[in-house]
């Protein structure tokens, strides 16, 4: 599906998606789900349906396990000389993950879609290799490559103890976003500190931030609640546990699209911030030959045509639009 991207406010009134498949189609994965609605204010009629259906998921794996035996999934994954194994954070519609099955001694299939897969299999092809990518926590993620576990992170921040580029594949766009329902107008924070007290701001634990940002924030004095990712962040908006949060535009926006929440993005943007597959530091070889096909993909036109085929705007443009 293509979702065209108008760079402008979003606000999008959530509809009751009901009981039953349809109403939860358009979430990826019913855990996951369930997980964020957990301690909403009030009950939903989302979070009724959810949570039976997460129970009886769950009862049913529960019995199947108890009479076949199933055994227990496992991350990790075996290197070899023509893989590279990438670990990334559920982030649509960058880097969503697929239902995989499980392999023969019980690993689970490691499978995902969206456009930053898309685009590190391509240039792991062309540097010579295959592309594995498994979804975890974020900072688990992230350390699971510092031990050297995992060969790469996929959209990450340039980190010293990571080497990543000059290349980059997609940009986080650091954009306020608010309830639609927020009387909040203006990504000034000193401005909303001064008509509304008690504003709580939301970031993601792990995530590198602009030090312009984070100074920004601490002179307004806003109190910090931390997610564990941006979607986790994006539910703690919707459900009125934070005011404002920060998160990227362009994956806010297709989320909104796709799952009916009412947010509503301040512009223009703060900043933006290029992400990298950035690689465990003793990768060197497989890092150049991944950046050299990024780069040989960019002068091509496929990193454009990839973004273009999910939603509708070239990278080029995401690159240096300013809203």
């Amino acid at each position: 599906m293509t979702v065209n991207f108008d760079m402008r406010s979003v606000s999008v009134t959530p509809k009751s998606p009901g009981c039953g498949l349809a109403g939860l189609t358009r979430f990826s994965r019913v855990s996951r789900v369930s997980r964020l609605f957990r301690g909403n204010r009030g009950s939903t009629q989302a979070g009724r349906c959810l949570s039976v259906t997460a129970s009886l998921v769950f009862s049913f794996v529960f019995w199947l396990g108890c009479l076949g035996g199933l055994a227990a999934p496992s991350v990790a994954v075996a290197q070899s000389n023509k893989t590279i194994r990438y670990c990334y954070n559920e982030w649509p519609p960058y880097s969503i993950p697929t239902e995989g099955g499980y392999e023969s001694d019980g690993s689970q299939k490691a499978r995902a879609r969206g456009i930053s897969v898309e685009v590190m299999t391509e240039a792991s092809r062309r540097a010579g290799y295959e592309a594995i990518f498994i979804e975890l926590p974020w900072k688990r993620c992230l350390q699971s490559v510092r031990n050297g576990e995992l060969d790469a992170v996929l959209d990450a921040a340039a980190r010293d103890d990571f080497i990543q580029g000059p290349a980059y594949n997609s940009i986080y766009t650091n954009t306020f976003w608010v309830h639609g329902y927020s009387e909040i107008s203006s990504p000034d924070l000193a401005a909303i500190v001064e008509k509304q007290t008690g504003v709580l701001m939301g970031l993601v634990d792990g995530y590198v931030y602009p030090e312009n940002l984070l100074a920004e924030i601490g002179a307004a004095h806003l109190e910090v609640d931390y997610a564990v990712d941006d979607l986790a962040n994006l539910y703690k908006l919707f459900q009125g546990r934070v005011n404002i949060i920060v998160a990227d535009f362009v994956s806010t926006f297709y989320y909104n699209a796709h799952n009916d929440l009412s947010l509503r993005a301040l512009q223009p943007a703060h900043s933006f911030d290029p992400l990298f597959p950035s690689f465990h530091p003793d990768r060197v070889k497989m890092q150049r030959q991944v950046n050299r096909a990024l780069e040989e993909m960019t002068r091509d036109g496929s990193l454009d045509e990839i973004y273009r085929a999910e939603i509708g705007v070239p990278f080029s443009d995401v690159g240096q639009y300013r809203p």
